[in-house]
């Protein structure tokens, strides 16, 4: 009698370990936008029906296949429009699953059963979502970081051209003048410094090209060009 119990509970867990079968994880990757395949496979069976769900608390229904055609009444409402089957290979055993415009919230386990007249079969699909798209975030970024580099480079390309300007060429230039013109120093005589006065209303107010003035080292100057000659007053006697 025991042993009759014995030999009933081992076919009992052998008939239940070949009705349902749960087959090792399948990592799939798929992409944001793009369509992705869910491979699952069983016996060939005509008469096959095929179930997959998503491994959450609510276990939506992603897909239903029987009696040769689909079954969407129970659907979720977030796979409406983005599944199939691949009709001509299911008598071949092909169960798999398209799943179209792929959105980060595919991300999850996946469930294909299949039930054919020689058993269930069960196997878990791990999803994974990648998002090949560069966010309007770090796009904004790129750009006004790129602005502010352009920026600083130009204002401080603008203080370098003033201060070569300032202490470097318009002093070389006196300098070199001072050094190659014939030069009258008579400060102290109001014809030099009518003359000097009429050179920089000349040269500022009217833009006059003969004559070129200057304002350095505490002196007032002025580049006759026709006659090439250079003349200045001191600061302290330019009224």
């Amino acid at each position: 009698m025991r042993m009759t119990r014995i030999n009933c509970f081992v076919s009992l867990v052998t008939f239940l370990w070949m009705m349902i079968l749960v087959r090792a994880d399948t990592d799939v990757s798929c992409v944001v936008g793009e369509s992705c395949i869910l491979p699952c496979s069983f016996q060939k069976d005509p008469k096959v029906v095929i179930r997959w769900i998503k491994r959450t608390e609510e276990h939506p229904r992603v897909h239903s296949f029987s009696k040769n055609q689909d079954q969407l009444e129970n659907q979720d409402q977030d796979f409406r429009g983005r599944t199939s089957l691949f009709k001509d290979q299911i008598s071949r055993g092909n169960a798999s699953l398209l799943l179209t415009g792929v959105k980060s919230e595919d991300w999850g386990q996946y469930q294909c059963y299949t039930r054919t007249t020689s058993g269930s079969e069960r196997s878990i699909i791990n999803v994974k979502v990648k998002d090949n798209s560069i966010p309007i975030g770090s796009i904004v970024g790129v750009v006004v970081g790129g602005l502010f580099v352009v920026a600083a480079v130009t204002l401080i390309c603008s203080w370098i051209y003033i201060c070569i300007h300032t202490f470097i060429y318009f002093p070389l230039r006196i300098y070199y003048l001072q050094k190659r013109l014939k030069r009258t120093h008579n400060t102290r005589e109001p014809r030099t410094v009518r003359y000097v006065s009429k050179c920089i209303k000349f040269s500022a107010a009217l833009n006059e090209p003969h004559y070129i003035s200057y304002h350095v080292k505490g002196e007032y100057c002025c580049h006759e060009v026709t006659t090439n000659v250079l003349t200045c007053v001191s600061s302290s006697d330019f009224i």
